[in-house]
C-alpha cells in the first residue's frame, strides 16, 4: 500500500485535490464516474490513515497539492502569451450553431 501512495502520500492527495477542483455541468452531475472515483479515493485514504498510520502526512501532501494545482491554474490565466492564444483559438474556432441564417431568412419573409 505504501508503494501505492507513494513515499510522500503524494498520489492519493493529487488525486484528491484534483477531486476537490473538480466541477461537474449539471448535465454531468449525475454522472456515477466522479463519484465512484472519489469514493474510491475516499477509500484509499481511510486506509491509508488507518494500516499506515500516515494522516497527517496525507493531509500535508493533499494541502501542497491543492495549492501546487492552485498556483498553476492561476499561472496559466494570468499568462499573457496564453490569454492570446486562447483568443485566437476562439476566433478560428468553426461556428457550432448560428442564428444568422435564420434570422436573415424570418426578416425576408
Amino acid at each position: 500500500m505504501r508503494e501505492i501512495a507513494g513515499p510522500d502520500c503524494g498520489r492519493p492527495g493529487r488525486l484528491r485535490a484534483a477531486l476537490a477542483a473538480t466541477r461537474l455541468s449539471d448535465m454531468n452531475a449525475r454522472d456515477q464516474r466522479f463519484a465512484t472515483c472519489d469514493g474510491a479515493c475516499a477509500s484509499f485514504e481511510e486506509l491509508t490513515r488507518r494500516d499506515l498510520g500516515a494522516g497527517d502526512q496525507l493531509d500535508k501532501a493533499t494541502s501542497e497539492c491543492k495549492l501546487e494545482l492552485l498556483v498553476r491554474r492561476t499561472s496559466e490565466l494570468l499568462n499573457p502569451a496564453r490569454v492570446e492564444n486562447s483568443d485566437d483559438e476562439v476566433a478560428r474556432a468553426p461556428a457550432v450553431c448560428t442564428l444568422a441564417p435564420v434570422l436573415e431568412e424570418q426578416r425576408t419573409a
